[in-house]
C-alpha cells in the first residue's frame, strides 16, 4: 500500500503566500489556485478538484490570501459558492479545511458562510495576531484579532486561545501591517506541523489496520466521517 502523502490546496492565493511557502519548506506539495469562478467547469475549480482527490489533503481559505479584511463581500461569497464542491471532495477523502478571517468580520454573519461552516463541521479557534508576530511595517505590535475555523482537532488545539496576555504596547493601526501579513508565517508553520503529524498518524493507522485479522476488524467502530484516525472500540 502506498503511503498517504501530505498535500496542500490554497485558494485565491498569491504566489508568495505564507501558507504556501511554509508547505514548500515542509516538503509538501502546495497547489495555489489564484482564481476561482462560480462555475464547476472553470479552470480554477478543475485544478482544485484534482488536488482534492488526494486522500487527507488540506484546503486553506484565508483573508491573508484573498485580499485582506476589506475584500468585497460579493467576491468572497462568489468564491465560497465555487468552493463548496472542492470542500466536499476534500472532506469525503478524509481531508481538512482551514477558514481564517478577522474575528470582527461581517462575513461571519452571512448565511452562506454559516451554512458552509456547519456543512463541513468546522470549529472555531480564536487567536490574536500579536501572539504570532503580527507587526506594522515599522515594527509595532498589532493585536489583529482573528478566528480560524477548521475540522482538524489537532490544528484547532494548537491555535485556539493564543490571545494577547496584555502588558505590551500595541498599535491599533492594522492598516500598516507588514505585507503579506507577517503573523501568518508563524501560524502557517504551526498549522502545517499539526497537519503533517495527522497524516503520519493516518499512515500509522493504515499500517496497523493492515495487520488486523477479519475478526479483529469486525470489532472496530468507525466514526463519521469515516477516518482510520478516528477509530474506537
Amino acid at each position: 500500500r502506498q503511503q498517504v502523502a501530505p498535500s496542500v490546496l490554497e485558494l485565491c492565493a498569491s504566489d508568495n503566500s505564507e501558507f504556501g511557502k511554509a508547505a514548500e519548506r515542509f516538503g509538501i506539495t502546495c497547489t495555489r489556485v489564484t482564481k476561482l469562478d462560480n462555475d464547476e467547469s472553470s479552470e480554477g475549480v478543475t485544478k482544485a478538484l484534482h488536488v482534492a482527490k488526494n486522500y487527507g489533503a488540506l484546503m486553506i481559505i484565508s483573508s491573508s490570501s484573498i485580499g485582506g479584511p476589506d475584500w468585497e463581500k460579493s467576491k468572497f461569497l462568489k468564491l465560497l459558492r465555487a468552493t463548496n464542491t472542492v470542500a466536499r471532495a476534500i472532506v469525503n477523502n478524509g481531508g481538512y479545511l482551514i477558514f481564517d478571517l478577522p474575528r470582527n468580520s461581517a462575513l461571519w454573519k452571512e448565511n452562506e458562510v454559516k451554512e458552509f461552516l456547519n456543512r463541513f463541521g468546522l470549529v472555531a479557534a480564536n487567536y490574536d495576531g500579536c501572539c504570532f508576530g503580527s507587526k506594522t511595517t515599522d515594527g509595532a505590535l498589532v493585536k489583529n484579532e482573528r478566528k480560524l475555523m477548521t475540522n482538524s482537532p489537532a490544528i484547532r488545539s494548537a491555535i485556539n486561545g493564543k490571545t494577547c496576555p496584555g502588558g505590551r504596547p500595541h498599535t491599533s493601526s492594522a492598516g500598516r501591517l507588514a505585507a503579506p501579513g507577517n503573523q501568518h508565517e508563524k501560524l502557517a508553520w504551526i498549522a502545517l506541523r499539526e497537519y503533517v503529524k495527522s497524516v503520519d498518524d493516518l499512515n500509522m493507522a493504515f499500517d496497523w489496520a493492515e495487520q488486523l485479522t477479519l475478526e479483529e476488524l469486525s470489532l472496530i467502530h468507525i466514526s463519521e466521517p469515516t477516518r482510520l484516525g478516528m477509530m474506537s472500540y
